[in-house]
């Protein structure tokens, strides 16, 4: 699959406008819970206007326009970086593994309301992560960041891929997982492809750490349409799944179905005051710097490690069920729970279809029965016949 980009089609531009085209009705009512979402900040433009959601038909629509383009994305990042990931014969590899996602309608038209959408070409331009691929390092040492970053130059440089903006998160410059001078290759690859793209390089708020890219599709006849990649060590990738939980029911936001239950232990920092909201935020904050700093552990230590160790909650925050190690546990339990249950589902479906092909071979067999009756029936009436025309008699009976 080619990903390839030329660079007249390459117009990067983030705008308000709207046309009156597929106009998009934004009055419904709150939808079924999101899906995951690989990017929470909660600051600057990438901040979700609260009560606005499209239909779930627009979000189905627009999802399956991306089916194509996340099979191609899925397929280029898995046959380019296999080499790079680690396995039982090559521990010693930098990537521990390659995840990759498309949102779901819900989320999708979560997002679209928000931005105030009107039709589907802005969506593709104004959203630009509802694809999105993570590569989680096992080891995130300068060294193998570079090694990753110089085969997405050669990528683009061999026109496979189309990256438009890199972004460079730190939560400590001094643990930031590459330099400004090391983003200088991959920026110059880009920029002789497509023309000048966006380079940031930013401290965060919330101490996350990682790298995001955001890469371009050819257009389609909803438009352009894009995807985000992000690297970030295996550490920080296990505090971002829970710590995009917290966000989203802190903010208000719609969840996954299966964690309903997780509200009633994040409720205080809806309804809670400024003082344990910011006190949540340090620690948050505290998490992340702790994880980076963690030291990169062997495959076989990721792979039979149950639970993460994340910091432990701060002693000044009363609400222990605010400590990431806590909520982390409850997560696991309530993806167990939903795989029981879909498990259970997948049973009955089958128990159900098994008897109903049961009942349809009882059917079958009963109509070659009867069939067969009828065709011996005929066989034997017909005999009789022959019978009394030897005889010369009017029927069987006779003969006796």
């Amino acid at each position: 699959m080619n990903l390839t980009i030329t660079p007249n089609l390459f117009r990067f531009v983030r705008n308000n406008q709207t046309t009156q085209q597929n106009p998009i009705n934004n009055n419904y009512p709150n939808l079924a819970p999101l899906a995951q979402d690989t990017v929470s900040f909660g600051v600057g433009e990438k901040q979700l206007k609260a009560g606005t959601r499209l239909s779930k038909q627009f979000g189905m629509r627009m999802q399956s326009t991306l089916e194509e383009p996340f099979k191609m994305f899925t397929k280029k990042l898995e046959s380019s970086f296999s080499s790079m990931i680690a396995t039982s014969n090559h521990p010693d590899r930098p990537i521990y593994k390659i995840k990759t996602r498309i949102k779901s309608p819900e989320s999708i038209a979560e997002k679209g309301g928000a931005r105030e959408v009107k039709k589907f070409s802005e969506l593709t331009e104004k959203i630009q992560d509802m694809i999105g691929g993570r590569l989680i390092m096992r080891d995130t040492s300068k060294e193998n960041i570079e090694t990753v970053l110089k085969k997405f130059e050669d990528m683009v440089l061999k026109g496979e891929l189309s990256i438009v903006e890199i972004e460079n998160f730190y939560g400590d410059q001094k643990l930031s997982y590459v330099t400004t001078k090391q983003l200088q290759p991959l920026k110059k690859a880009c920029e002789k492809m497509v023309g000048p793209i966006r380079v940031v390089n930013e401290e965060h708020p919330m101490g996350y750490n990682a790298i995001h890219m955001t890469v371009k599709f050819p257009p389609t006849k909803y438009g352009e349409s894009y995807a985000e990649i992000q690297i970030m060590g295996s550490d920080i990738a296990a505090l971002k799944d829970v710590e995009d939980l917290t966000y989203k029911i802190r903010c208000n936001k719609a969840i996954q179905k299966k964690y309903t239950p997780m509200m009633k232990y994040l409720k205080p920092l809806q309804d809670g005051d400024d003082t344990l909201k910011n006190a949540f935020k340090e620690y948050t904050r505290n998490a992340y710097l702790h994880q980076r700093r963690r030291k990169s552990v062997t495959l076989k230590e990721l792979q039979e490690r149950e639970t993460p160790d994340f910091l432990a909650l701060p002693w000044y925050i009363s609400n222990k069920e605010l400590d990431f190690n806590f909520l982390y546990k409850k997560m696991k339990e309530c993806d167990a729970a939903a795989e029981k249950v879909k498990a259970a589902a997948k049973k009955a479906a089958e128990t159900k279809a098994k008897k109903a092909k049961e009942a349809s071979g009882i059917k079958e067999a009963a109509a070659v029965k009867t069939t067969k009756t009828k065709a011996t029936a005929k066989a034997a009436s017909k005999s009789f016949k022959e019978t009394d025309n030897i005889y010369g008699l009017a029927n069987f009976d006779e003969i006796v």
